[in-house]
C-alpha cells in the first residue's frame, strides 16, 4: 500500500495494485477491501481493486459479501462504471448459491447501465456452474483411476 501511495509510474501503480487483489490471508483481503474505499484510493480504481479480489477464487465468497455489505459506497465511489465493473466480476463465480445471490442482490440493487454485462455474467456463472456439475464425478474418478495406476504391484507408489 505504501509502496501504491508513493508510486513513481503508472506502472508501478497498477503493478502495486493488481497486487493488493491476489492477498488470500483474510485479514489482508479485508484490508485491501477496506483501502479501496478509503480517500487513500482513487476513486476510479476503487471499482479496478474490488472486482479483482472478486476474480481471486479462494477469496471471492469474502470479496462479494464485503460488496454486499458495502454496495452504497463502491457506488458512490465508481458511479455506474463500479457497477459495471462488479456486475463483470461477479462473472468469475461458479457457485450455485453465489450466482443466485447474485442475481437477487442485482435485482434488488439494479446497477445502472449494467443490464447487459448482467445478463453476460450471469450465463459465465451458469455455464462453470453446469460445467462443474457435469464433470466434478468424472474428473474425481479418473484422478482416482491415475493415482491407483501410479502403484506398483508391489502397492507401492511409483516416483514420477
Amino acid at each position: 500500500m505504501a509502496d501504491l501511495k508513493g508510486a513513481k509510474t503508472p506502472e508501478i501503480y497498477f503493478r502495486d495494485m493488481g497486487a493488493l487483489s491476489r492477498f488470500r490471508d483474510p485479514k489482508l483481503v479485508e484490508r485491501t477491501l477496506q483501502f479501496a474505499l478509503s480517500p487513500d484510493m482513487r476513486s476510479q480504481d476503487s471499482p479496478y481493486v474490488i472486482s479483482s479480489v472478486m476474480q481471486n477464487p479462494p477469496v471471492q465468497k469474502q470479496a462479494w459479501s464485503f460488496v454486499q455489505d458495502h454496495w452504497t459506497s463502491i457506488e458512490k465511489l465508481g458511479g455506474p462504471y463500479a457497477g459495471a465493473a462488479i456486475v463483470q466480476a461477479a462473472g468469475s463465480f461458479c457457485d450455485a448459491g453465489m450466482r443466485d445471490e447474485v442475481n437477487a442482490f442485482f435485482t434488488a440493487h439494479p446497477a445502472p447501465g449494467a443490464q447487459r454485462s448482467l445478463k453476460q455474467s450471469m450465463e459465465r456463472m451458469n455455464y462453470c456452474v453446469e460445467m462443474r456439475t457435469q464433470q466434478q464425478e468424472p474428473l474425481a474418478l479418473w484422478l482416482k483411476q491415475k493415482n491407483g495406476s501410479a502403484m506398483t504391484a508391489t502397492g507401492s507408489a511409483v516416483a514420477h
